[in-house]
């Protein structure tokens, strides 16, 4: 039996944050190790939460860590620039000093969620290659999010000096996930894991990437509310149906949810297929009551145990 719901009726309002960028050496007046005979260009950029569509009132919309790049042509990265948690800056107005010309900036928060260091990954020269994704732990798994990543876009064309300041509106790539389960006190170490979801995120075309056997695994969120209930919070990536763009129109796209647990000397699986669509921004809240039979079951309960020779991360196809 599942009891789900959906918060999406509330927007949430992210406060602004103001990022700075010194590029060809030029910080703040100080121009003296610019390029000679290059004409440069001051602007103003700032990064703030794109309102327009929102995220649900316990989405976590904090702008955690950044990366900043610049392209002056698509196959061409000028300059990019990370600020890790401990150097995203409070309070502060910066500018960027570019030379003349036009750019393609996207601008990527809180990826790949580590908190020390901001994250290590790198924006390649072809612009159209730019990709929030995961990468993997084991074969086709990858591990949940434990913070949410935002993307935003801009062009700029600093010919244009009516316009000195930018806004960079950042939008969320995953969903967010509250799950709980409860089971009898039989049933020890639960494992949580998630497939048939979107495998990542191509930042200027603005749509998600396909992965068909992606599997998501949530476990090492797993928070012990009492003997017969755990909850898994989390964030992943979307489950879209025919629309991959983030905000195209939404076609409901079955995902699958599976639940391991310990039972004596044996590993049970619970598998359950669900039609609720995780979207990016949204937070969406389940409930599932799983017992020892284990099975499969899109609104009723049935029995099978499984190969306790399985392990997730290995290549399957269609049902495990």
């Amino acid at each position: 039996m599942k009891r789900m719901k959906t918060n999406i009726d509330r927007y949430g309002i992210g406060a602004c944050m103001v990022c700075a960028l010194s590029l060809a050496a030029c910080i703040d007046e100080d121009l003296s190790d610019c390029p000679t005979g290059v004409e440069m260009r001051d602007i103003t950029v700032s990064y703030q939460i794109d309102l327009q569509h929102g995220v649900d009132p316990e989405f976590d919309d904090a702008l955690h860590s950044l990366h900043l790049g610049f392209w002056n042509t698509p196959q061409s990265l000028y300059y990019d620039k990370m600020f890790a948690p401990q150097d995203m800056p409070e309070d502060l107005y910066f500018k960027v000093t570019l030379p003349m010309g036009d750019y393609d900036h996207i601008a990527v928060a809180n990826h790949n969620n580590d908190m020390v260091t901001g994250g290590v990954h790198a924006f390649g020269n072809d612009l159209s290659g730019v990709c929030v994704d995961e990468t993997p732990v084991a074969g086709d798994t990858v591990r949940a999010l434990a913070y949410a990543p935002f993307v935003g876009l801009l062009s700029l064309k600093l010919e244009n000096r009516d316009q000195e300041h930018y806004t960079v509106l950042m939008s969320p790539v995953v969903g967010k996930m509250k799950i709980r389960v409860n089971h009898p006190t039989t049933l020890a170490n639960v494992k949580c894991y998630l497939s048939q979801t979107k495998g990542g995120f191509r930042c200027w075309a603005d749509e998600y990437v396909d992965h068909d056997k992606m599997v998501t695994d949530a476990s090492g969120f797993r928070k012990t509310v009492s003997g017969q209930c755990d909850d898994f919070v989390f964030y992943c990536y979307p489950t879209l149906g025919e629309g991959v763009r983030r905000y195209a129109t939404k076609t409901t796209g079955t995902w699958k949810l599976y639940f391991y647990s310990e039972f004596e000397d044996k590993i049970i699986q619970h598998i359950f297929t669900v039609t609720e669509p995780i979207e990016a921004g949204r937070v969406l809240e389940a409930e599932f009551d799983i017992t020892e039979l284990g099975g499969e079951a899109v609104d009723i309960t049935a029995g099978v145990e499984i190969d306790t020779d399985w392990k997730p991360g290995n290549d399957y196809e269609g049902e495990m």
